[in-house]
């Protein structure tokens, strides 16, 4: 029972985690597209929407996805596990970013709305609580020390891919023709060898 507790605290653990990475990733890939005049229009016009508009615009996202989560299921139940599952991720990942940059908008405007300012509290200091209580959890220090070190490494991968990119074309074009001299030669070695 000990072990079942412990894995559940995991996998909750590493959902808020991925949570919250996700909305605050795609929150600033968003904030870059909202420089646009369009999205600026747009923005304006959110926030000047009255109360139950502002309300209604936060269930936009998860009703207009929700064809699509119900195409993945459905696409796993028949056994397209890939496909099933790139579709789901994709209507997740395309909701959070639409719910992230909308909630931002309207938030303001919904909390005057008595009822929703009060489960907006509630939820919040559920989710502090929560949040408080997962911080003192093993498994969340490891999972965050993991994807510290994932994130390093990443960096360290896109630093190295960088400095490729700004080698000289000469190095570039003598390492391609080297890496093609080694291939016609390991080519050629094998035809000898296959011919013998």
């Amino acid at each position: 029972m000990k072990h079942i507790g412990k894995a559940l605290i995991t996998l909750l653990a590493l959902a808020l985690l991925f949570e919250e990475w996700l909305w605050t990733e795609l929150s600033c890939r968003l904030q870059r597209l909202a420089r646009l005049p369009a999205v600026q229009r747009a923005k304006r016009l959110l926030r000047s929407a009255p109360p139950w508009a502002s309300l209604l615009l936060l269930l936009t996202p998860a009703l207009l996805l929700l064809p699509f989560k119900i195409l993945g299921l459905w696409a796993l139940s028949r056994g397209h596990l890939l496909l099933g599952l790139s579709i789901v991720l994709a209507a997740k990942i395309v909701g959070t970013a639409a719910a992230a940059f909308l909630f931002d908008l309207v938030r303001d405007n919904a909390r005057q709305i008595p009822w929703f300012d009060a489960l907006y509290l509630r939820v919040v200091g559920v989710f502090a609580a929560a949040r408080a209580w997962l911080d003192q959890q093993p498994a969340v220090t490891r999972a965050r020390r993991k994807v510290g070190e994932l994130r390093l490494a990443a960096a360290a991968v896109l630093a190295d891919i960088a400095a490729a990119r700004r080698r000289s074309p000469w190095a570039r074009k003598l390492r391609f023709s080297r890496a093609t001299a080694r291939c016609s030669l390991r080519a050629r070695m094998l035809l000898l060898n296959g011919g013998g």
